[in-house]
């Protein structure tokens, strides 16, 4: 590797950065999961760190295979660009999945009214919910739910991964593509689990009954609007698609 891919390197992990941070999709989604489910930090960094990986190591496999049999680029952002359809799909739909369960937790967790009637006659009402006594509530078969998850991510590609690691092949060669492909993963990685703690523990300080109540069904409504974002802007974001037609 020579020393003209090093301003290619430090480009990469910059737009590692940028390419996550615009990119609400790669937190959002935990952020909303683990407040509402309850996660520690560490079940919450696992889960993150497992995605983010398999999110940049889908596009770096491809990247090599398309090095190795000489793909051309447009071939592969073809390929990207259908990858990454799919992927927003099933985000859409894990989203409506959770929302609609989520809000059937809402409902149930709904306060209403109990009649005590005491020996000496007394009687009286009070308000009561059911969150408190059911605070470990679990989403329905919630390991597949997670695995689906992690399939969402790595079908979802890194757009601009593949070309930065083509072009740096042809400048030093497999080690050159290899050094971009780890720069703009790490760059990745890092942002993404930065944004994730940051958020939850943001959000860690809103504790309002309503927001308790609700969290299930506004964590899917935040995998929907995630999915709806990238769908509006697949145009604008789409390989080969800048101005967009």
């Amino acid at each position: 590797m020579t020393t003209d891919i090093v301003p290619l390197v430090i480009a990469s992990s910059i737009w590692g950065l940028i390419h996550t941070a615009a990119g609400p999709d790669h937190y959002l989604p935990f952020v909303a999961l683990a407040r509402a489910n309850h996660w520690t930090i560490k079940r919450l960094s696992t889960i993150t760190c497992l995605c983010g990986i398999g999110h940049v190591l889908s596009s770096i496999v491809l990247a090599g295979l398309g090095i190795l049999l000489g793909n051309q680029l447009a071939e592969l952002s073809d390929i990207q660009e259908s990858r990454g359809h799919w992927a927003t799909l099933l985000l859409l739909g894990v989203g409506f999945s959770y929302l609609i369960w989520g809000l059937r937790q809402s409902q149930k967790n709904k306060e209403h009214n109990h009649l005590h009637v005491h020996t000496n006659g007394m009687v009286h009402r009070h308000e009561h919910n059911h969150h408190g006594e059911h605070s470990h509530i679990h989403s329905p078969r919630k390991s597949n739910f997670m695995w689906t998850l992690f399939v969402v991510f790595v079908l979802g590609p890194c757009e601009s991964l593949i070309p930065l690691m083509m072009t740096a092949a042809g400048i030093g060669g497999f080690a050159g593509s290899l050094a971009v492909g780890l720069a703009f993963s790490l760059s990745t990685l890092a942002t993404m689990m930065v944004a994730v703690l940051v958020g939850y523990h943001s959000l860690m300080y809103f504790k309002l009954p309503w927001l308790e109540r609700h969290m299930h069904a506004l964590a899917g409504l935040v995998m929907i609007l995630c999915a709806l974002t990238i769908l509006f802007l697949e145009p604008y974001i789409s390989p080969g698609q800048w101005p967009p037609s």
